[in-house]
This record gives C-alpha cells, sequence and structure tokens, in this order.
C-alpha cells in the first residue's frame, strides 16, 4: 500500500520540541506553520489581538499594541486638532494614550483631549510669538489670552501701565510723572500726594522711566527755595538754629554775644537780636565771605564790613 505520512502539530502534542503550553502559559496564541515530521521546532507564539508580536519556539516577551491605532481613539485626538501617542504601548498598559497639542503648544491630556490648547506667546517660540521683542525695550509682556495667537502686548516699565499689542511700547510713551502717577516710588502711594498734602508744589525733573524716587516738594514762597527730595520739605526755618542756604544767619547773634529771635519762621531775613534791632545781629544780607566765617563760627574775623575771610591759623 501506500507510504503512511507523519504529521505532529508541535502546539498540540507533547515533545521535547513541542510546545508544551509555552504560549499558552503567557495567554498567547500557539501555531505550527508545518506540521511535518520532518518539519520541529518550527511553532510560533502569537499576541492576542489587537495586540501584535509573535516569536518562533519561544513565547513573545511582550506583546504590544498602540491604543492609537484604534480608530476611536484616534479620532478623540485628531477631532481636536491634536495628536495622538501611546507612551506605553506594552498590552498590560491600557488606557495611558495621550492626545498632545500641536507645537508650540506641550500640554497633553491622558485618554481625553486637551482641552483648550493654548500657549503662552510670551514665553513660546513660534512665528507670531513676542521672543525678545519686550525685553529688549526694557518692557513687560502678557498673553491675556493662551488660546489666541497674536494678542501679546509689552507694557512699560512700572509705574508706567501703557501697552501696545504685538509691539514694544515707543520710548516717549513710557515716560511717568511721580507727582501725578500712583506708584510705590511715586509722592502718591496711595494716602494723597505728599507735597499737595503740605500745601507744597512738587516738581519731578526727569520723567524716563529709569529715573524714579527723584520728585520733591518746595515750600511755597518766600520760601520757594527751600525743597527736599522724596518728601515734604520742611517750610518752617529758624534762622537762629536752622541751616538756611548752607548757613545759620543767627550765628552772627550769637558771635556778636547776643541772642537771636526770629520773628517768623515761614520768612527769611527777620531774625533780630533780643534787646533791640539795633546791633550787629540786625538782620542783613551776608556777602559770601561773611557766611564762610560763619559756617566756620569765627567770632574773629566776622564782621559787617567784612569783604574777606580771614580764617586763624588754628581753624586751618
Amino acid at each position: 500500500g501506500a507510504e503512511a505520512t507523519c504529521s505532529i502539530d508541535e502546539c498540540e502534542a507533547a515533545c521535547p520540541t513541542c510546545a508544551n503550553d509555552t504560549c499558552v502559559g503567557r495567554d498567547q496564541a500557539c501555531e505550527d506553520p508545518a506540521t511535518s515530521a520532518t518539519s520541529l521546532e518550527d511553532w510560533v507564539c502569537r499576541c492576542p489581538l489587537p495586540s501584535v508580536g509573535n516569536a518562533t519556539a519561544a513565547p513573545v516577551p511582550t506583546c504590544q499594541h498602540d491604543e492609537c491605532t484604534d480608530a476611536a481613539v484616534a479620532a478623540v485626538c485628531s477631532d481636536a486638532g491634536q495628536d495622538c501617542s501611546d507612551p506605553n504601548p506594552a498590552l498590560a498598559s491600557r488606557d495611558d494614550w495621550t492626545c498632545r497639542c500641536r507645537a508650540p503648544a506641550t500640554s497633553f491630556a491622558v485618554a481625553a483631549a486637551v482641552a483648550p490648547c493654548g500657549f503662552d506667546e510670551c514665553i513660546a517660540a513660534c512665528g507670531t510669538c513676542a521672543g525678545t521683542t519686550c525685553s529688549d525695550a526694557s518692557q513687560r509682556c502678557r498673553d491675556p489670552d493662551a488660546t489666541a495667537l497674536s494678542d501679546w502686548v509689552c507694557i512699560c516699565a512700572a509705574p508706567s501701565d501703557v501697552v501696545a499689542v504685538g509691539a514694544a511700547v515707543a520710548v516717549d510713551d513710557c515716560v511717568v510723572d511721580e507727582c501725578e502717577a500712583l506708584c510705590e516710588t511715586c509722592a502718591d502711594t496711595g494716602a494723597g500726594n505728599a507735597c499737595d498734602l503740605e500745601g507744597q508744589a512738587c516738581t519731578d525733573p526727569a520723567h524716563a522711566p529709569g529715573s524714579l524716587g527723584d520728585w520733591f516738594c518746595t515750600c511755597p514762597p518766600p520760601l520757594a527755595n527751600i525743597s527736599n527730595v522724596g518728601g515734604a520739605a520742611r517750610c518752617g526755618v529758624d534762622e537762629c538754629v536752622d541751616e538756611l542756604n548752607g548757613a545759620v544767619p543767627g550765628w552772627v547773634c550769637g558771635d556778636a554775644g547776643q541772642e537771636c529771635r526770629d520773628a517768623s519762621t515761614t520768612h527769611t531775613g527777620d531774625f533780630v537780636p533780643l534787646g533791640g534791632a539795633h546791633s550787629p545781629c540786625l538782620s542783613h544780607v551776608l556777602s559770601a565771605p561773611q557766611l564762610l566765617c560763619q559756617r566756620l563760627r569765627c567770632p574773629a574775623c566776622l564782621t559787617k564790613k567784612a569783604t574777606r575771610c580771614e580764617v586763624p591759623a588754628a581753624l586751618r
């Protein structure tokens, strides 16, 4: 008769070269592509659907399935204009797929679409982003809506709050008058203008953005030559004890051995000696040499007719 054909399915049989439940024990399917008795040890372990992977005469180390290949999953991301990615395609790692915003946005959401996909145009790098436009002008950048494009603004350095959309603010527009503005370095920090509260005039000599804290208060006439930087000036001046224009006028009385009295602290040139108005202490305009002598407190060289100051050697 005819010669018998011997065959063996190594996935079903038990033999030294057979699978012997190697695949089944790993939840994988076993296939023997050729059951001829001469074709041995060619059985294959295959990963279960929807994962992919196979190995000959051995189990598949890791069955993988990229969840983004599932049409339903991919649609969640694509419908939102986002990209799908599966960070761990191992079959045991399920529902960890993510939707990622497209550049320059960097947001992502796990097993869901990002809502919404936004980015800060002041920080990101993109065609519509600010880049260094604001910082190059020493200004601040702000993006009011992360979901809108080309809406970033440059803001002048404090205390100015002038803004420009999509560009740096012109330098002349960033100036600030600290006598008029409300800020930490201004005359008015929130409790009223320090000069106005004392009935004094406020002056800001420089309005440039970097020139702060230089405003000053000036006393009203007749003491308009008295001022103070960064606060109210002391307008009540006792010429007998207070310095005025670099000297204490009333010293002339003490140098003459007399006591001094200032008739009015809101006027200058009205101090007189106690005991009469007819004396060397009578208010008068001092010459430059006399003022120098007065500051040195040199009674030996200070006279009404002095035209130069002879400073004693001990004081030189």
